[in-house]
């Protein structure tokens, strides 16, 4: 009788796993297909294409073609945007200046020399099946929806009901890290969202072996240097943290030590591989006088305390519940977030929610959130009470999410509409309503540009050229190129080539433009009978 109850219970414990490891796969299919579509959408519609898109198809085209991390336009744009810096100097040194770049060695053309992305490597694989943008955005937007499927997981996993879950899940997805960024470029750093989670996850059940860990942090090392380093340190303080609740203290020293390897390793690699400006520019600050110096000037510039305030207000929402509920949780999210608090990429890193910089600690504080809504059904044991608090709190942070906007000086202003492209939802609908941008474009420029020809180009073309390997950025050789593809804009009748955009406004920018325009047409193009690509763009040819 006794056997005949074990052998049952077995028989319902391998049933349940089952049906778990088949609902698993089929909701990884049903994000896997939903993926897909979205990418097709977002790459045939051709919103929002600038450099770095064009630098990732780029770096995963030439992968793939066995030329390793090549990015044609680096040196170009590395020297437009640092040495010398055609973005920051006066119009009567740029009008008067020579723009024949010099030879450049081909290390100049290795992208992982500016940030060491091993993963596209195993990723490049993906050109087998898809071709380059569609990989490109397929990976990209499967990242954030694993994520939220991740955090459901982790809701279930700490008892939360499932009613509560769907709605937690929803909340992060209002997040400006998550709905704004899935509307931005494509970017490698964004698959460290659910590997983040995951190492967070594993790391907190401190059951699991230590080879789990190791085996998702090998991973986030393989994003890129950037994810090393915050892995490593994430190991070293939730250790620090957590030392006394180790049963086996020689475990955690074991974990405590490959944190600190991850990180000396982040600093080798960033100090003698990597020559990367923003690494070594001054964006953050690395000794107390310097962080102490970054303080008093954030308090004293009203756009940088406005820009500290604001993604303290933002992230506050998902830390508030974990520093009432899971307090050693919310000091590893808030310690996480300090790069972007001290660090400055003018900044972005504070209101910027569609660039890549949010990324990086956004896992760590969703991880907090998740076991602090726990924390609200595990301390009151009516189950009414727990849903009362818990929909009391979610319904304000939904409303904020959905309402928050910035000005132009950083702080916060509540002026997004539900028109607005941040609804992720709505985005994607409004894109699918054109799918024929990009092949339209692309097949324009490939019907007139040669695959061997020279080409000189502004920020917003490399995501058609990712195939050309002779491109240059405006106006680096536009006076001898065989091409050039530049933003224009008509004025009384005429059209006008804008190609230049500066660090110091339009004005700035537009005296610049007037000067370099009659050297276009000196140079022979034919300004006066452009190939017209879209409303902004313009293929010039030689006369």
């Amino acid at each position: 009788m006794l056997n005949a109850k074990i052998m049952t219970n077995l028989s319902n414990t391998n049933n349940a796993w089952r049906y778990t490891s088949m609902g698993n796969a089929l909701a990884l299919l049903c994000l896997t297909l939903l993926a897909a579509l979205l990418a097709y959408i977002r790459v045939s519609n051709g919103d929002f294409l600038f450099s770095d898109t064009g630098q990732l198809y780029s770096m995963l085209e030439n992968i793939h073609a066995g030329r390793g991390p090549v990015n044609q336009i680096l040196p170009t744009l590395s020297a437009f945007q640092f040495y010398p810096d055609l973005g920051a100097m006066e119009p009567s040194i740029l009008c008067g200046m020579d723009y024949t770049s010099p030879h450049y060695e081909a290390e100049q053309y290795n992208h992982f020399r500016f940030h060491l992305y091993s993963i596209l490597y195993p990723a490049s694989l993906l050109l087998f099946l898809f071709k380059t943008p569609f990989a490109a955005h397929g990976l990209n937007i499967f990242s954030f929806l694993l994520f939220l499927f991740i955090a459901y997981k982790i809701c279930r996993k700490n008892r939360i009901p499932v009613f509560a879950s769907l709605i937690t899940i929803m909340v992060i997805s209002l997040h400006p890290a998550w709905m704004w960024a899935i509307a931005g470029q494509p970017y490698v750093d964004r698959l460290f969202l659910p590997v983040g989670l995951l190492l967070f996850y594993y790391t907190d059940d401190r059951e699991k072996p230590i080879a789990v860990v190791l085996a998702v942090l090998a991973i986030a090392a393989l994003i890129v240097e950037k994810t090393m380093l915050y892995s490593g340190g994430f190991l070293v303080v939730y250790t620090l943290l957590h030392y006394k609740g180790y049963a086996d203290k020689r475990d955690c020293v074991a974990r405590m030590m490959v944190g600190v390897a991850t990180v000396m390793i982040s600093f080798i690699v960033v100090k003698y591989y990597l020559d990367n400006p923003y690494w070594k520019g001054g964006n953050m600050p690395y000794s107390p006088a310097a962080i102490v110096q970054t303080i008093k000037s954030i308090v004293s510039n009203e756009r940088s305390f406005n820009g500290v305030n604001s993604l303290l207000m933002v992230n506050a929402p998902l830390l508030l519940i974990a520093l009432i509920f899971k307090p050693r949780l919310f000091l590893i999210g808030f310690i996480m977030m300090i790069p972007n608090l001290l660090g400055t990429i003018g900044g972005a890193e504070k209101t910027g929610f569609a660039s890549h910089y949010h990324s990086l600690y956004f896992p760590f504080v969703v991880y907090a959130f998740i076991l602090g809504v726990s924390g609200v059904f595990q301390r009151f044991s009516t189950l009414f009470i727990g849903v009362c608090i818990f929909l009391g709190y979610m319904v304000p942070t939904s409303a904020f999410y959905l309402l928050v906007g910035f000005a132009d000086n950083q702080k916060i202003s509540f002026v997004n509409t539900t028109s607005s492209a941040n609804y992720y939802v709505k985005y994607f609908y409004n894109l699918s309503k054109d799918l024929t941008n990009y092949k339209r474009i692309t097949d324009l420029i490939e019907e007139n540009i040669p695959l061997n020809a020279k080409v000189t180009i502004t920020e917003p073309v490399l995501p058609y050229l990712y195939k050309y390997q002779n491109v240059r950025y405006y106006p680096y050789d536009f006076e001898n190129a065989d091409f050039l593809i530049i933003t224009y804009e008509r004025e009384a009748g005429r059209i006008h080539y804008r190609g230049y955009s500066g660090y110091w406004g339009a004005e700035h920018s537009r005296t610049v433009n007037d000067c370099l325009e009659p050297r276009i047409k000196k140079a022979g193009y034919n300004v006066d009978s452009p190939i017209i690509l879209s409303p902004t763009l313009a293929l010039l040819k030689r006369n």
